[in-house]
């Protein structure tokens, strides 16, 4: 379930935060970084409903780690909403294990970079036991479902999504929201036309909700993204602990003015 006004309103923060990391020696405009927020704010607003048709699309996919036709799908789904938005995509693939999607967007001149990670599979479920529909068949509330929340249609577009609204499903909230969030907020930047100044990478798990066995050993083959200067994950910084072995890493803290979340800095 997705607490969609919650949701929503977060996505501002996700890309300005990278816009705003400067490159060495370059400073930030004053103001700027409210002035960014505000445009994706205003962006967002007017194309929630979209967003929101975007997550439920994607949460209507079956994504048990052990379900692979399923797991294709959603590999091919991740692929696609990548590439739509210009991303240089590929599968990761190690025996064993559901792939990882792993997509790359460059910015001219870039001196650091920044890796988003989220996980596209979801926890088992008996799908008899779930309550108010079925987990892979998503249904728009406009209240949590314990306080007598009502289904409601799909809002047209143009229009705004209920500010109690919920999205239920299997994975709306874990981890597929992250993944629609950090693309909307592209988009949104790209709309405000600003251009991210650091490179921009993107690692989507297949398997954290069982384990992450193979986490560490595809962390091991991709030396670029373990060069990364700052993983940030929207499902708790945990698993790039399995990587810590072969890096060298600090805690910092974001010099974004709409932010002061903690980052991982990683290497030189």
């Amino acid at each position: 379930m997705a607490h969609l006004h919650n949701w929503l309103t977060s996505l501002p923060f996700w890309l300005c935060a990278v816009q705003l990391i400067p490159s060495p020696g370059a400073a930030v405009a004053a103001g700027s970084a409210p002035n960014i927020a505000e445009q994706v704010a205003n962006w967002r607003k007017a194309n929630e409903v979209a967003i929101v048709r975007e997550l439920a699309d994607f949460v209507a996919l079956p994504n048990l780690a052990s379900d692979r036709p399923n797991i294709d799908r959603n590999v091919q789904h991740l692929l696609a909403l990548l590439r739509r938005r210009g991303i240089e995509a590929r599968v990761l693939e190690e025996p064993g294990s559901p792939p990882a999607v792993y997509g790359e967007l460059r910015a001219p001149g870039a001196q650091r970079t920044i890796v988003f990670y989220a996980h596209y599979d979801g926890q088992p479920v008996d799908a008899s036991q779930w309550t108010g529909g079925a987990p892979w068949k998503p249904v728009l509330r406009d209240r949590a479902l314990e306080a007598g929340g009502s289904e409601l249609p799909m809002p047209p577009e143009g229009k705004s999504v209920p500010e109690e609204a919920r999205l239920y499903g299997r994975s709306t909230g874990d981890d597929k929201a992250a993944i629609v969030a950090m693309l909307a907020a592209l988009d949104g930047l790209r709309a405000a036309h600003v251009t991210p100044s650091v490179n921009l990478k993107f690692y989507f798990e297949g398997e954290e909700e069982a384990g992450s066995p193979h986490f560490r050993s595809q962390g091991r083959r991709l030396d670029h993204v373990r060069r990364a200067r700052s993983p940030e994950s929207p499902d708790g910084s945990g698993l790039w602990s399995s990587w810590f072995p072969y890096l060298r890493a600090d805690l910092v803290w974001s010099n974004s003015n709409t932010s002061q979340r903690p980052l991982w800095k990683l290497g030189p």
